[in-house]
């Protein structure tokens, strides 16, 4: 299969934090094709991006379509396209199916909500 693209993140070797949401992504993206580089990223980098999507395990995945560059002045991300969000949504989908016990941010969050200080089920 000819390579879809390189999708670059910020590498943990240099100090980045390792991606345990992009870990479990990565197969799914791996056999579509694309190639999982990590490297520094540069203003350049953001700049030039043709798309941008940010990754976790709590927030899931969201496009990024504009940056600030200076004093309130922005940048447009890419085009129209969204077929890298979809990507990373499908493959997130994939790895929470395929994991045991992985539950959204808003599920805890509404499971907090209704327990008291001990942890105990409130009413």
């Amino acid at each position: 299969q000819a390579p879809a693209g390189e999708l670059y993140y910020p590498d943990p070797c240099r100090g980045a934090v390792q991606s345990i949401t992009l870990q479990a992504m990565a197969p799914f993206l791996q056999r579509k094709g694309f190639r999982l580089c990590p490297r520094d990223i540069a203003v350049h980098d953001v700049l030039s991006a043709t798309a941008m999507v940010v990754v976790g395990s709590g927030m899931g995945v969201e496009q990024v379509s504009e940056v600030e560059v200076e004093h309130g002045c922005t940048h447009k991300i890419g085009g129209q396209s969204d077929a890298l969000l979809q990507m990373c949504c499908a493959a997130l989908t994939e790895a929470r199916e395929a994991a045991d016990g992985w539950q959204p941010w808003q599920d805890l969050v509404s499971l907090a909500s209704h327990c008291g200080a001990n942890g105990a089920a409130s009413s």
